[in-house]
């Protein structure tokens, strides 16, 4: 039986997203959400988000609207990213790798 709801984000997915918003902010002086836009215009998001639905049934819909529709990129970035840029792991791990927040 499926659950419902959201999908779990892998870690791969989460950390990879969270670490690219995290180079755009020192690169460019962008906002974690307005880096996060940035992100999503990149040329390798669409594989990455593919990755994320990878168990859903409609995985080619999901990733079509949040590549087009900013209401989606809008509540993907409240609903996971922003939620793990804030996190203690999420600090913890970029800290390692040498980027602060």
């Amino acid at each position: 039986m499926q659950k419902r709801g959201q999908p779990k984000t892998s870690f791969f997915v989460k950390f990879t997203v969270v670490y690219k918003v995290v180079q755009y902010m020192k690169h460019y002086n962008y906002t974690p959400y307005k880096a996060w836009m940035k992100l999503t215009k990149h040329g390798g998001f669409r594989d990455l988000m593919m990755d994320h639905y990878k168990n859903r049934q409609s995985q080619l819909y999901l990733v079509d609207r949040i590549c087009n529709e900013y209401e989606t990129k809008k509540n993907f970035f409240k609903n996971h990213v922003k939620k793990v840029l804030h996190s203690k792991l999420g600090k913890a791990t970029l800290k390692k790798r040498g980027l602060k927040l």
